[in-house]
């Protein structure tokens, strides 16, 4: 086959590959709400986009005021997405969409040493105002999650009670009782007169009212009408208690309500979320371009680059991301990039690599706060290679870590100065604190919780259940793993926090001053058990790699190929295999790839709780180790009789 057909064959798979990766990951998409990490995106880039502030305000305020609790560089390539969808027209996303009326969720948990008789009941007197029916849930929670039922209630303009009672499970070593209001149109209100907890249990025993008053609501704005805020842990000693909440309204009845404004007139269309995902499908497509370029520069194969394309562009985990609207697709983009940049600025003689990586790092800081520190890991290794003379021209390299510098330094400064002028503080983000306060938390795990750790953190599996059942679940030896569990080690700071939040409320820069106050402490506590905390590092490590899920075609026809447990291992050994390797063999450019991913997961695993999510921006670069890794086995396998142990020189050497 001559080279201009094998040309038009490559890129004819390589179309055909793209076309069916976007219809692929198209089908995917749905115009449900995003919630949660999304939500907060998806907030301050519909603020920056209208008002031009990046703000967590949602409530449709004409001006909203500034936050600096999530980093700005996802929102704004957001705002960017809105106003190419929408052509520079009203975006209105101030609430998410919702396909039903605002529910109402009130969720009370008792946590009790002794579970045995144990329960709570939550009774709420409520009565409907205006048109149409209510959907009451009653909800109870499991290990497994939330567990409901629940009974149409007509509109009567009448009083009526309602009560759930939850029995403690010895699974949580807890009871929750919960009850939620759904109105069946958005003409109806619900009326809350009052709410009564009452526990039956035992000896140091305690309730914890949640402080779960939520509203979920749709693109209208909501006023919430004197809601009171419970909070706090109640003691009772032992005996069977009763706890009533009522707001203290000077009126004859006192009630929250929850009343819906009217809708906007340039109501948004549903298709506007889709829109919106559909970006993230653009950034997946560029992230498995750049993997297949990186692979064939260093394994000069396009068989490994089309294997690349295909593990990337049909990755379960990465394709999933497409819908979800978090940080992760994007992350992994610029996580990419950097890796692409280290490498090019220890192969190729141009300061524009130098300005790119500046740049891309920078906007990196702004995306995740984490990687703040990551400069100094980049210039240790550069003077280490400047002290060594792997530079032919030094001179030439100065004047690129001076230009790498100024960028990176221009970028992350307007952003703290930002945060000065509005704040007088710096910080870039307020979520260090609560996250590291979790993370020494973890450190007071006993030796059961310790070890069953590495087993409660696997993926489900019929061995990992079995082994599960067999040693754990009976005595609820790991419930305080569960961040369920009101109890639990994730959910302990949550107290502190809110305490802190309250002590300094009155300070222009109290949010700053209580993150910084909880960071101080977290760090004590990591600093007086510090063997425990290096302990811990391994199952949150363990905990963090299963990141992947395996690879999925969903259309034309349906193929799946599942294998957390497989995949996951074979990834990061080989990424911590080629980072060995190419240390040995001197092979810095090739180092210098891997260490933005080595970085990333060292850090989770020392500094938070590990999630699995919080490392899929490191897919596209455990795809390429490995693909490399395959390639220097193979390269030594077939030089072996000739001694050759040059195998991994491919990846070019340093000037």
């Amino acid at each position: 086959m001559s080279h201009t057909h094998k040309l038009i064959l490559y890129i004819s798979v390589i179309i055909l590959l793209t076309l069916l990766a976007i219809w692929n990951s198209y089908v995917q998409l749905d115009n449900k709400d995003v919630t949660g990490d999304a939500f907060d995106y998806l907030s301050m880039a519909y603020n920056y986009y209208k008002h031009k502030v990046f703000s967590l305000d949602n409530t449709g305020n004409s001006n909203p005021p500034p936050t600096v609790y999530r980093e700005p560089a996802y929102p704004a390539f957001l705002a960017l997405s809105m106003a190419f969808n929408q052509g520079g027209k009203n975006f209105n996303i101030s609430k998410p969409r919702a396909a039903a009326p605002p529910m109402i969720n009130l969720v009370y948990d008792l946590i009790s040493k002794n579970i045995e008789n144990t329960s709570i009941t939550i009774k709420i007197t409520f009565k409907l105002i205006g048109k149409g029916k209510c959907n009451v849930f009653y909800e109870d929670r499991t290990k497994d999650g939330w567990e409901f039922s629940n009974k149409m209630v007509p509109h009567s303009g009448e009083w009526i009670t309602v009560e759930n009672t939850a029995l403690a499970r010895d699974d949580i070593n807890a009871a929750y009782a919960g009850l939620a209001f759904w109105p069946e149109s958005l003409d109806t209100r619900v009326r809350i007169k009052n709410v009564k907890i009452t526990s039956k249990k035992k000896e140091d025993s305690q309730i914890l009212v949640h402080d779960r008053f939520d509203v979920w609501t749709g693109p209208e704005t909501f006023e919430a009408v004197n809601i009171a805020s419970s909070g706090g842990k109640l003691i009772f000693g032992g005996q069977d208690g009763e706890f009533e909440i009522s707001p203290g309204r000077e009126e004859k009845e006192n009630y929250y309500e929850v009343q819906l404004t009217e809708r906007e007139k340039n109501e948004r269309k549903e298709e506007s979320i889709k829109k919106l995902k559909s970006t993230q499908i653009a950034i997946l497509v560029i992230i498995s371009f750049l993997t297949a370029y990186i692979v064939f520069i260093v394994t000069r194969k396009i068989l490994f680059s089309f294997i690349s394309l295909i593990m990337t562009m049909f990755s379960i985990t990465l394709t999933s991301s497409v819908n979800e609207l978090l940080a992760e697709l994007f992350t992994a983009l610029l996580v990419l990039c950097a890796a692409i940049l280290l490498y090019n600025v220890l192969t190729r003689n141009k300061i524009l690599h130098f300005v790119l990586l500046g740049a891309v790092l920078g906007c990196l800081v702004l995306t995740r706060a984490i990687f703040f520190y990551f400069i100094f890991i980049i210039f240790l290794l550069f003077i280490y290679l400047f002290c060594k003379r792997n530079f032919t021209n030094r001179k030439f390299f100065i004047k690129g870590c001076i230009s790498f510098l100024l960028v990176y330094s221009l970028i992350i400064g307007s952003w703290m100065m930002r945060n000065f002028i509005y704040f007088e503080d710096t910080t870039i983000s307020l979520r260090g604190g609560v996250v590291l306060s979790i993370r020494a938390n973890y450190n007071m795990m006993n030796k059961k919780e310790f070890w069953g750790s590495f087993l409660y953190w696997m993926p489900e599996s019929t061995i990992h259940n079995k082994l599960f059942n067999r040693f754990y679940s009976k005595n609820g030896d790991l419930v305080r793993l569960n961040r369920g569990n009101p109890s639990s080690y994730y959910r302990s700071p949550d107290e502190e926090w809110a305490k802190l939040l309250r002590e300094y409320s009155e300070l222009k820069n109290g949010p700053q001053m209580a993150e910084r106050e909880l960071r101080k402490r977290a760090i004590k506590k990591i600093l007086d058990h510090p063997f425990r905390h290096i302990a811990t590092t391994f199952p949150f490590a363990w905990r963090g790699h299963f990141v992947e899920r395996g690879y999925q075609l969903n259309v034309p026809f349906s193929i799946k190929i599942r294998s957390n447990f497989v995949v996951n291992i074979l990834y990061f050994t080989s990424l911590f295999f080629i980072a060995f390797i190419s240390w040995k063999k001197k092979n810095w450019p090739l180092f210098a790839f891997c260490l933005p991913a080595l970085y990333l997961f060292v850090a989770h695993s020392f500094l938070t709780h590990n999630e699995p999510r919080f490392n899929i921006p490191l897919i596209p670069i455990i795809v390429t180790t490995f693909l490399i890794s395959t390639d220097f086995i193979i390269s030594y396998w077939e030089g072996f009789k000739s001694n050759d142990s040059n195998a991994l020189t491919t990846g070019g050497s340093s000037k």
